[in-house]
């Protein structure tokens, strides 16, 4: 099932969730990847308007889908936030990864706050060919494997998808509160 959401819109939001509720009746697992990717440079170089998109689509969004769906998660379900492969790196991408790193500090929280609730939380941070990624570095020459230790830029589906489902199963039962960097070892090659 597809449900348009602009993250950015509180009732969406609410809506999107109330969908996935009348459909199915339950919500086991809640991964919260959409946010707004605005990363026109220095942190004195960012608009006010630009900081305002990226806290509502990033920290604010991610909060409210969280919040919404805990009293349906409670008794096993799994949280997985999207953090960035920018938070390792933030030259240029200053408020990105300030809003990223918000979004690792909300999830870290709730881990320890929710895990009596039986809700797991964790965030990945990764270093992808997703479309934005490959818009955004196009004018660089694109995404480039030449600094990252594997040799080759993550795949979205396999390398970060994978990662994310393990994260949601129940193989995963024992993992809350953690921070995976999926990078090839890209942030320790600099």
């Amino acid at each position: 099932m597809s449900i348009r959401c602009d993250v950015g819109e509180n009732a969406q939001i609410d809506a999107a969730v109330e969908a996935v509720l009348s459909k199915f009746g339950r919500i086991d697992v809640l991964v919260n990847a959409a946010h707004h990717d605005v990363r026109r440079g220095t942190l004195l170089e960012m608009s006010d308007d630009d900081v305002e998109l990226l806290w509502t689509t990033g920290p604010r969004a991610t909060l409210r889908f969280m919040r919404r769906c805990h009293p349906h998660l409670r008794g096993g379900g799994s949280i997985v936030n999207f953090g960035s492969s920018a938070q390792m790196n933030p030259p240029n991408f200053g408020s990105y990864a300030a809003m990223k790193d918000a979004i690792r500090a909300i999830s870290r929280a709730a881990a320890v706050e929710w895990g009596p609730d039986q809700i797991r939380v964790n965030v990945i941070a990764p270093y992808t060919d997703s479309p934005n990624m490959v818009a955004d570095l196009a004018p660089r020459g694109g995404p480039s494997s030449y600094s990252i230790p594997l040799g080759r830029v993550g795949d979205s589906e396999n390398d970060i998808g994978r990662v994310c489902v393990f994260l949601a199963s129940d193989d995963a039962s024992y993992l809350t509160g953690q921070f995976f960097v999926l990078d090839g070892g890209f942030a320790y090659h600099r």
